[in-house]
């Protein structure tokens, strides 16, 4: 959360690539946890809106991870070879983390690679509680299928959050060739895990004595990235410096839900392919630091859902969680960004950017949901900009900064059929906008100690 936002009003990016999609949902996320925090070089966050950079969704900010690259040799015929093992041991949730970073380096070619392997257990809950509500938050209960039944079983540890555990793999791998004027980098990123519980809906009761549900589980988070960013620094009319990035992701995730006794079990199956391009160009021009660049993003969607029986291969259709017959959106926007050093104490900085969104989603089976449409689209436009000053000190600096910020809306917000809780159903509204934030920000920093124990 920053500054007060959440979800997908929170950007988050990893190497220059948006993991926000097209089904970023306004409520908790998870997604964050496909990444691995033992391939962080760096992490930088932006408070406040970013969009004048980074474009949709950067309300509350920007939450950019930047993995290990590849390091490359000095010296020609001689190889940098370099590695690090870390193992991690938690007790709170019984949580085992091991990973392994190898890089081998020469002249002109470099290499680096990451794999962790992470395994949590059921998470422990503190046992200190508000004497008022002495059994708030305890688990005197779970499920288990006992003889081919739905069992209530006494929780011997109320404080332990069963289930709630889960396994993860992550790996990168990352090859560099260095030319005269250029560095290219072809990146492979891949993340999955086992089924995660819901822990929440499976602490839910249906009545004073009985839990909900029996099963409510995320299936198999997979994500997976190919990625190709060349970076060239080469002065000339158009630039000092450019980055590109040309990337591809695949994302699957999935719910399955089965009530207490119940032999049906509905699964929902979420598929997305992106595509992505983005540039970066950096220029001095007339005492001007000159930053501006386009991006492409295309989300293809594809959801499918059906309901199982226990001890039974019968499969029945239902609704799925966004429109059957396909969804896309298209994101693309324009920006540039310019500073302006004045003397060695001031500095003017202003910059603005245009984008364009659409979306179209297509309902084939109606028959459950009744819509009398079979087709939503939506288009926005939107422009944000800011505008800002820096005065510098020997120990500190004011900056003062006026900023704006978007987010488009997406195929969770426009089309998806849900029921929030009991007596609520959202349902499709094709003419939503863009959301916006103005911000104004009065930065005061000063430094009274300069020894540092």
């Amino acid at each position: 959360m920053i500054r007060g936002f959440e979800a997908n009003k929170i950007l988050l990016m990893m190497d220059g690539i948006r993991m926000n999609n097209a089904i970023y949902r306004g409520g908790h996320l998870q997604n964050i946890i496909m990444t691995d925090p033992n391939s962080m070089k760096r992490i930088e966050v932006v408070y406040g809106p970013g969009s004048v950079i980074y474009g949709s969704d950067a309300l509350g900010g920007v939450i950019h991870m930047h993995t290990f690259t590849p390091m490359f040799s000095d010296t020609a015929g001689e190889l940098l070879v370099s590695g690090n093992v870390t193992s991690r041991y938690t007790t709170a949730d019984y949580a085992s983390m091991n990973s392994v970073r190898m890089n081998i380096g020469g002249k002109k070619i470099a290499y680096v690679g990451m794999l962790t392997f992470s395994n949590f257990g059921d998470l422990r809950q503190g046992n200190i509680r508000n004497p008022f509500y002495e059994d708030w938050g305890k688990r005197f209960y779970y499920v288990a299928r006992v003889n081919g039944r739905d069992t209530m079983i006494s929780n011997s540890d109320v404080n332990l959050q069963t289930p709630s555990g889960y396994s993860q793999v992550n790996t990168i791998n990352k090859l560099s060739l260095k030319t005269k004027n250029a560095v290219h980098t072809l990146s492979f990123y891949f993340t999955t895990s086992t089924d995660i519980p819901r822990y929440d809906r499976l602490n839910t009761y249906k009545n004073q004595d009985t839990l909900k549900y029996a099963e409510w589980y995320y299936g198999p988070q997979k994500w997976f990235v190919i990625a190709y960013n060349p970076e060239f620094k080469n002065k000339n009319f158009f630039y000092d410096k450019a980055k590109i990035g040309l990337s591809y992701q695949y994302y699957l995730e999935s719910r399955h839900t089965r009530k207490f006794a119940e032999r049906e079990k509905t699964n929902r199956f979420e598929q997305l392919d992106i595509l992505g391009i983005n540039t970066d160009f950096q220029k001095e021009f007339l005492g001007l630091e000159m930053r501006y660049g386009i991006e492409y993003y295309r989300n293809f969607v594809n959801s499918t859902a059906f309901i199982s029986f226990l001890d039974t291969t019968i499969k029945l259709p239902t609704t799925t969680r966004y429109p059957d017959g396909g969804s896309f959106t298209d994101n693309s926007g324009l920006y540039l960004s310019i500073s302006r050093e004045i003397g060695n104490h001031f500095v003017l900085n202003a910059g603005g950017r245009f984008n364009y969104n659409a979306l179209n989603a297509k309902f084939v089976d109606t028959s459950l949901t009744h819509f009398p449409f079979t087709e939503i689209s939506n288009e926005n436009t939107a422009f944000t900009g800011n505008i800002g000053a820096v005065f510098k000190t020997k120990s500190g600096r004011v900056a003062i900064d006026f900023s704006s910020g978007y987010r488009s809306p997406n195929i969770d917000d426009i089309s998806k059929v849900f029921d929030s809780q009991p007596g609520y159903v959202v349902v499709p509204n094709p003419n939503l906008k863009c959301e916006r934030t103005y911000t104004a920000d009065l930065i005061i920093e000063k430094s009274f100690i300069k020894t540092i124990i």
